[in-house]
């Protein structure tokens, strides 16, 4: 548990022992920790977001898969 929290690794045993305030604390680390390597991935310029819409050629792909 709480592995990427640098400095803290705590086997499930010890983890389920600890106080309601350490484990919320630990718990925000980690959500904290989460959203940061969410951001740095969409940062990356190999990333790219995929298109909301889908193109015209594709919604008339679409449509003739779908007509009876």
């Amino acid at each position: 548990m709480v592995r990427r929290i640098p400095g803290i690794s705590l086997s499930v045993k010890d983890y389920w022992e600890l106080d309601t305030w350490t484990t919320a604390k630990l718990l925000d680390m980690e959500k904290q920790i989460m959203e940061k390597e969410a951001e740095e991935f969409n940062d990356k310029k190999e990333y790219k977001e995929r298109p909301k819409d889908n193109s015209e050629e594709m919604n008339s792909l679409v449509d003739e898969m779908t007509m009876e």
